[in-house]
Formats: C-alpha cells, sequence, structure tokens
C-alpha cells in the first residue's frame, strides 16, 4: 500500500502521482453514466460521474448483518 501524504496539503497541493494514489485507496470504483433527462438545447447529453468509495468486505458484512438484525425487530413474525 502506498504511503499516504501530509494530510494537511490541499488537494491541489499534492502531484499528480500523489491524487492518483489516494484516489486509488478511497475510491472502489468510478461509474459514468447519462444522465436520464438532462440534454441541452444542442443535443448534447449531460453525464452523472459517481465515485463507489472503497469498501472494507468485513466492516461490509457487519453493516449488513446490523441492517438485517434491525429489518427483523421491525418485522413481527407471524
Amino acid at each position: 500500500m502506498p504511503e499516504l501524504p501530509d494530510p494537511s496539503l490541499a488537494w491541489e497541493d499534492l502531484s499528480v502521482g500523489d491524487r492518483r494514489a489516494l484516489t486509488e485507496m478511497l475510491v472502489d470504483k468510478i461509474i459514468i453514466g447519462r444522465h436520464p433527462s438532462k440534454i441541452d438545447k444542442d443535443g448534447r447529453r449531460h453525464y452523472l460521474i459517481r465515485a463507489i468509495p472503497h469498501q472494507d468486505p468485513q466492516q461490509e458484512a457487519e453493516r449488513l448483518k446490523a441492517v438485517h438484525e434491525a429489518r427483523v425487530k421491525i418485522v413481527p413474525r407471524v
């Protein structure tokens, strides 16, 4: 794992390599999709860019377990 840059630096102050390393550590994937309704007067479409944050599999499993337990408590068994 690459070493994290100094957190006191602003994003603009980071080198290109540091920006890329930090983005790769924090973002699992980037999704680019067409906006469902925005089209310019010229007929050009707008696009949405979504960054999916990196998720630790163990942490995600714990979160899903907690969500499931909360749902079980809310829904009474018949």
